[in-house]
């Protein structure tokens, strides 16, 4: 477990007023009208959007994660695109070099990685 997930996210603050701010809008509420995040409190229309997005295929999870866990997320996506950058690059070779079935199994597999590496920065938001 990160030392982090020990600490209060800042957006779990409590004003003087009693209210506590959204993550994704900054809206401020009542915290028993906003649910709660990893990273602090969201308000309703926040929620419903998010939920609407990951019905879509989409996913919210920069507002479960720390700043830090972003960042990681993001610098192992960008680590699994430029492996797959580099498996697309070597599958032309082989391929050029005449062996067409580990050729195409490093295409596929390069292309497999950019989609998942994208996938992780989206998802770092």
């Amino acid at each position: 477990m990160p030392a982090s997930a020990l600490e209060k996210p800042e957006g779990a603050e409590v004003g003087e007023d009693g209210n506590v701010g959204c993550v994704t809008c900054g809206q401020r509420f009542p915290p028993s009208k906003m649910d709660i995040v990893g990273m602090g409190y969201r308000c309703a229309p926040c929620s419903h959007q998010a939920e609407i997005g990951r019905l879509q295929g989409g996913a919210d999870a920069a507002a479960h994660l720390d700043r830090g866990e972003r960042e990681g997320l993001r610098a192992a996506g960008a680590q699994k695109v430029a492996a797959g950058v580099a498996m697309l690059v070597g599958g032309v070779v082989v391929l050029a070099i005449g062996l067409p079935r580990t050729g195409i199994a490093l295409l596929v597999g390069g292309g497999a990685w950019i989609g998942v590496g994208v996938a992780r920065k989206d998802a770092a938001g």
